[in-house]
């Protein structure tokens, strides 16, 4: 088949357009239909449930926290029971269980509840208790 170049001009934008929308729709939840909007809209409806998330992160607390957000939603914490290493701007994927603020020693260990209330205070309302924390996409260096 041969193909003009105008048109493949036009197959390459189309093709860099849908990659580019669906780097920014991101998911959470082990349901489809459940979004990083979900989460922050009512995530009282899902305190206990185990969440899969991936999102841009937002804002870094390390060793333990970073916010994620996607679009146009608030942030969300997440809080690792151990350190974690993620980069501003990189993609990644946080699977755990919600949890109502403040984050205490229930959820996770004393020591890392009180660095969290520290750095992220009690205000974030909600937050993900990440059993596993992966990430997807490097930030853009250029």
């Amino acid at each position: 088949m041969n193909v003009t170049v105008p048109a493949r001009v036009f197959l390459t934008v189309v093709a860099v357009l849908l990659a580019g929308a669906c780097q920014e729709d991101h998911t959470a939840g082990p349901d489809e239909g459940i979004s990083m909007e979900d989460i922050v809209s009512d995530p009282g409806a899902l305190v206990g449930q185990e969440l899969a998330v991936s999102a841009e992160v937002r804002e870094v607390f390390p060793p333990y926290a970073f916010t994620l957000k996607s679009g146009r939603s608030q942030p969300v914490l997440v809080v690792s029971p151990d350190a974690v290493r993620v980069v501003e701007a990189s993609v990644v994927q946080a699977i755990g269980r919600v949890v109502s603020a403040p984050v205490d020693g229930g959820d996770v260990r004393a020591d890392v509840a009180a660095f969290v209330r520290e750095v992220a205070g009690d205000d974030h309302g909600h937050a993900i208790v990440a059993r596993e924390v992966v990430t997807l996409e490097e930030p853009d260096q250029s």
